[in-house]
């Protein structure tokens, strides 16, 4: 009897006729936002790919091995799998694989990992891509404490609303005492988010460098992308994120850069945790690039404190 026909027979309807199946695992694959268990396994020049989904619907693929830069990260106190292997292609979308020399269910597992990871490695350029710290451009910085900023942000406004109505219902409008409660509302506002302000300018400083901008293109960590292949330019902020990055569903916020590959066929590259003051920048740089601003969160936190003070106008005038 075949040994793990499941996996194997998953990847194996992958196959072109005459191809072989080579070092197959079973490992995790981040895609859209979310982490899959799949199949991965290799053939002369493709990289195989199947998902199995909650509903028992699947997804696979056939990626051409057009390695443009290869970074594989073994297992430290930051990193919970045994290897976390990045891939960036030439005419595809990247992917991440979360990968264990030990599986269970599937007792080949680390034989195949070490001839999966030599394989790709000699596919792979010898040379390794630049630390984005030696790039010369603007540096963005991962933001970890913006979300708290936007939630606060409408704060203001709103203590400004109900100081000047609550002088209102009884009568006592002066402008000169409604102007010193707005002042002193404000100073306590600030002493409050004070921590929070001046931890989001030292991340500015010493954050992790998510990517660097100049009039080429814009770098990541282990890629590089020109303007003249980036269609459209799509943000998506994130106030609810989920932080933890090895939960199987998590949100972050995110730039979408839409790229047409050398065939004019479109992919989609994500860069993690963009700051929004970024899309400034490149707005300088291009003009002409269409950039859309999906804000969802924003809006939804909007929604909360435009609730908020109608009901608290409800309570003051009834």
């Amino acid at each position: 009897m075949e040994k793990y026909p499941l996996r194997n027979k998953a990847l194996s309807a992958l196959l072109d006729e005459g191809e072989t199946l080579k070092h197959p695992i079973y490992a995790v694959l981040e895609r859209e936002g979310r982490r899959y268990t799949s199949y991965l396994g290799l053939t002369d020049g493709f990289l195989l790919i199947a998902l199995t989904f909650e509903n028992n619907r699947t997804w696979s693929a056939r990626i051409p091995l057009d390695i443009k830069s290869l970074k594989i990260k073994k297992s430290n106190f930051f990193i919970q799998s045994d290897y976390e292997i990045s891939i960036a292609f030439e005419n595809s979308s990247p992917i991440k694989i979360y990968a264990n020399k030990k599986v269970s269910t599937y007792g080949d597992q680390e034989e195949h990992i070490n001839a999966f990871l030599a394989y790709l490695s000699d596919n792979a350029p010898k040379e390794e891509f630049p630390s984005l710290k030696d790039i010369k451009g603007s540096k963005f910085q991962r933001q970890y404490f913006d979300f708290i900023l936007y939630l606060f942000l409408p704060f203001p406004l709103f203590a400004v609303c109900v100081i000047t109505m609550v002088n209102l219902r009884h009568n006592e409008f002066v402008f000169a005492n409604n102007l010193l409660d707005i002042l002193y509302g404000m100073g306590l506002f600030l002493i409050i988010l004070s921590p929070i302000f001046i931890l989001s300018i030292l991340n500015h400083v010493f954050g992790k460098i998510v990517s660097v901008i100049n009039r080429d293109g814009i770098y990541l960590e282990n890629d590089f992308v020109s303007w003249g292949k980036i269609e459209k330019i799509t943000y998506i902020p994130e106030v609810f994120a989920n932080r933890n990055p090895y939960a199987m569903v998590y949100r972050y916020t995110r730039m979408v850069l839409t790229v047409l590959n050398s065939s004019g066929e479109k992919y989609d590259i994500e860069v993690k945790n963009f700051p929004v003051y970024g899309l400034f920048k490149i707005k300088r740089l291009c003009p002409d690039k269409k950039i859309e601003f999906v804000a969802k969160d924003i809006l939804f936190v909007v929604m909360i404190w435009i609730t908020v003070m109608v009901v608290m106008l409800a309570m003051i005038f009834f």
